[in-house]
């Protein structure tokens, strides 16, 4: 009965999910991925290796039905965290909202889906653990994947291996070897000035999604008060605020549709030094004032990033190219393991 309550509890989410939830399990206890057609044969070769048995013994038994409960635990975080929601019952008071935001950025924002594997495996872990190799993923994921667009199977080896790593032998993982290997894949294959030019031509655009240059907008924010203060050590976040991804919108400083028509910002007006991340509110109201018009909203802005582009006089090319340098300064500090 214990079994087949699991069971029930497991295959009650959508089936698209559950076939990919039982791939993402199984990388992460073999720490290779189960053939397109042979993932039933394979799962239950390597979780329920007593099948080949004419009978079950009270011990191989006893450990179906541990191996299920295993199995439904797994299933049970791994949907958490396909929703975004942290996978634990209990927040542990060390774990503020910011933190737990992260991980919904990551899953459900960027769909940065390849780390499934490693994420549903940590969060066997205990919180604070949990927390930290979201961070390091994620500022990974954001730098290698998302704005270098690198290669991911060098990525995934290292997710399956420390995954797997974590189900056999938990007491022995640390988030310190996580990072130095990743860290060793972003110098080979993402190194900073790759890293800065690739920043250079990322552009608002409508023909597809803004949500990455929002995150990294947002992203810095938090760690603008730090980076200010001289970013030295270890990157430290303002964790006070939780920005609402959702409702926050990207606005072009200097307006996309301004009149006159600036020559030099032709080419800026769409760069990541000339966009700032606004409420819906506040968007809807600057819409294509010139810069003196939007100074006192931006000033106003709980966002420091924002407050910093309300002090200047002006708004046009050199302030533009200012900000972009030190946008690139701040990611290549937060975006670093």
């Amino acid at each position: 009965q214990t079994v087949e309550d699991a069971w029930d509890t497991i295959l009650s989410g959508k089936p698209e999910q559950i076939g990919e939830g039982l791939r993402w399990i199984y990388s992460s206890y073999e720490a290779k991925r189960p053939g397109k057609t042979t993932l039933f044969d394979e799962f239950m070769d390597t979780r329920f290796p007593m099948h080949t048995a004419p009978q079950l013994t009270p011990h191989q038994a006893a450990e179906v039905v541990s191996t299920t409960i295993t199995l439904k635990d797994d299933f049970e975080r791994m949907s958490a965290i396909l929703e975004g929601n942290w996978p634990y019952t209990a927040h542990a008071t060390q774990i503020t909202a910011w933190d737990r935001d992260r991980l919904r950025l990551l899953i459900v924002e960027l769909k940065l889906h390849v780390c499934m594997p490693l994420l549903i495996a940590a969060s066997s872990l205990n919180q604070p653990v949990f927390a930290q190799v979201v961070h390091v993923i994620e500022r990974f994921m954001y730098r290698y994947k998302i704005v270098v667009n690198a290669r991911i199977e060098s990525a995934m080896k290292v997710f399956l291996e420390q995954a797997k790593n974590i189900r056999t032998q938990p007491a022995t993982f640390t988030v310190a070897a996580l990072s130095a290997q990743l860290k060793a894949l972003l110098d080979q294959h993402a190194p900073e000035a790759l890293f800065r030019s690739r920043l250079d031509e990322q552009r608002y655009t409508t023909s597809s999604t803004t949500k990455p240059l929002k995150y990294l907008l947002l992203t810095l924010d938090a760690f603008e008060p730090w980076f200010a203060n001289g970013g030295a050590g270890a990157p430290t976040a303002n964790k006070t605020t939780v920005a609402d991804f959702t409702a926050n919108t990207l606005e072009h400083v200097h307006a996309q549709n301004s009149v006159p028509v600036d020559p030099a910002m032709v080419d800026r007006v769409h760069m990541l030094g000339n966009l700032a991340v606004l409420s819906p509110a506040d968007n809807g109201a600057l819409g294509n004032l010139p810069f003196a018009g939007k100074r006192a909203v931006l000033a106003n802005s709980p966002s420091p990033l924002n407050r910093r582009i309300a002090a200047e006089n002006i708004w046009g090319a050199a302030e533009v190219d200012a900000r972009q340098a030190r946008l690139k300064d701040m990611a290549v500090k937060v975006f670093a393991l």
